[in-house]
């Protein structure tokens, strides 16, 4: 007591200095916030439009500001693998893995580009495996879940596959890339009226999306609509004139109704392009049926391409 009435002055000047340096700390805070708000945005619109060296300058002003915010990571990791910095983006993710731990988004985003990039469908079971636990947020997980269900789809572990591909659709029905996926289940399974549904569906999502209209096309060939899947594969072929799988598949139709000259220059175009060893063995049967004139047999079987 002594001491606070010979230091009055000091006590009442820390007593109401606290609360404005609490105040202006909170401020500095909000202003922070406001600021990471801004980039964010910034980014992933920059992104959204092809901007790209603005998305990656957003980024990184982003990770300056709040340099523990994994999201900044995997946003640019996504620009620059749109760039084609492969090397880049994967140490974007392992960052942002690194920062966040178990986090459903940046354990996703490192699961897909295993996936896709690297082929690496042990790695990528491995991230989306915990970034469905509980502890990261993402038990409910609906990208999350459709990733792996196609990842599983690639390794033909169908029921398990559709598993997640039903439950990912459950919880977000607008999930094209699941959709899509679940019709290839469909149509490995033998039914070609739902794949056609899925695939429908999905493609109506996005008119442009080629590896949803080959899919359709597959579904046609197998229900026997040979000039609509004709029809879809003109057009996934003005797209993605080097498609190899869409290439076999409208040679095969186009035998089919007579047409040899079209069918070989689909042959030519497939073998400019480099083949892995099971599409060099179907060029080869087309090739014989061709010589021979014998119609081939379509079944809708061929794998969509990634």
């Amino acid at each position: 007591m002594v001491w606070i009435r010979r230091n009055l002055a000091l006590v009442t000047f820390l007593l109401l200095a606290a609360p404005a340096a609490s105040f202006l700390g909170l401020r500095d805070l909000r202003r922070r916030d406001l600021l990471v708000e801004g980039l964010a945005r910034r980014a992933a619109a920059a992104l959204e439009d092809g901007r790209l060296p603005e998305a990656l300058a957003a980024c990184g002003e982003w990770s300056r500001v709040r340099p523990a915010d994994a999201f900044a990571r995997v946003l640019r990791a996504q620009a620059e693998e749109a760039r084609g910095n492969i090397e880049a983006a994967r140490a974007d993710l392992d960052c942002a893995v690194a920062l966040a731990g178990y986090d459903a988004l940046a354990l996703t985003a490192r699961a897909s580009l295993r996936f896709r990039v690297d082929g690496d469908t042990a790695g990528a079971l491995a991230d989306l495996g915990r970034a469905l636990e509980p502890r990261a947020g993402g038990a409910d997980g609906a990208g999350a879940l459709a990733l792996r269900g196609r990842v599983l789809l690639s390794l033909g572990r169908l029921d398990e596959a559709a598993a997640d591909l039903d439950r990912a659709l459950e919880l977000d029905s607008g999930l094209r890339e699941a959709r899509n996926s679940r019709s290839v289940v469909y149509l490995e399974r033998g039914d070609a009226l739902a794949a056609l549904a899925d695939a429908t569906r999905a493609l109506a999502a996005d008119p442009r999306w080629a590896e949803a209209r080959y899919n359709r096309a597959r579904c046609l060939v197998a229900l026997e609509v040979w000039d609509e899947a004709e029809a879809e594969l003109d057009v996934v072929l003005r797209d993605r004139p080097r498609l190899v799988e869409a290439l076999l598949q409208r040679s095969a139709l186009r035998l089919r109704r007579g047409d040899a000259e079209g069918a070989r220059e689909d042959l030519r175009s497939a073998e400019a392009q480099p083949l892995g060893e099971e599409v060099r063995s179907r060029l080869e049967v087309l090739h014989e049926r061709l010589e021979g004139d014998t119609p081939p047999s379509l079944d809708g079987n061929s794998r969509s391409p990634d």
